[in-house]
């Protein structure tokens, strides 16, 4: 993709015109127009100018395509703020779903526990299976809706970025692999045990 088409593509998610455009970084209809048709690249100040409009590095606006191959050129653009910001909704969104999860595991505690009363048993089940299903509701009702179109269209992120967000989930992912093996040790403990005291090992 060249720098016109993405000026191009840029100005239009933005919704502004060639005249709005030129009002905003101070140059001519006809300049932009000369832009976008690939018949020259603005001044240095002016790349500055629509770096911040579009919030986009100037090395994204003019890589050509053999340095971003992987681009959608029908995309969505994403700047840095928004995926940030979709990064950290989707956290929150996994915190509660991880709640949930945890809280639904932890049932199995005063079942074992209580196993002579019936009624701290049930209480502490009950109490487990709320706090589960709540987590849930609030993690279903957290998505905000500026990121749902991110889900739904094909995403162009600037060309850097992507690279940073690529080797932060990498070292990101070693570190899950690591904990998810003593945790799944922890949940196949946790269902024999419910399995032997429902089996009356345990009473």
């Amino acid at each position: 993709m060249t720098f016109g088409e993405k000026l191009f593509k840029l100005r239009k998610e933005k919704g502004l015109s060639q005249e709005a455009l030129a009002e905003q970084i101070g140059t001519t209809r006809q300049a932009v127009s000369k832009w976008e048709n690939n018949q020259g690249f603005p001044e240095t100040e002016k790349l500055l100018q629509l770096s911040n409009i579009f919030e986009m590095s100037i090395d994204f606006l003019l890589k050509d395509e053999k340095s971003s191959n992987t681009v959608n050129e029908r995309g969505y653009y994403v700047n840095k703020e928004m995926a940030t910001g979709f990064i950290a909704n989707q956290k929150k969104i996994c915190r509660y779903v991880g709640i949930g999860f945890m809280s639904w595991a932890l049932v199995g505690i005063p079942y074992v526990m209580f196993t002579s009363n019936l009624t701290w048993r049930f209480l502490g089940m009950a109490i487990f299976i709320i706090i589960g299903i709540s987590s849930f509701v609030l993690g279903s009702f957290s998505e905000q809706e500026q990121y749902k179109v991110l889900r739904e269209e094909p995403l162009i992120l600037d060309y850097a970025y992507l690279q940073e967000l690529s080797n932060a989930y990498q070292a990101k992912k070693r570190i899950y692999v690591a904990m998810s093996v003593p945790s799944i040790i922890l949940f196949i403990v946790g269902i024999l045990a419910v399995s032997l005291t429902m089996s009356g090992k345990f009473d």
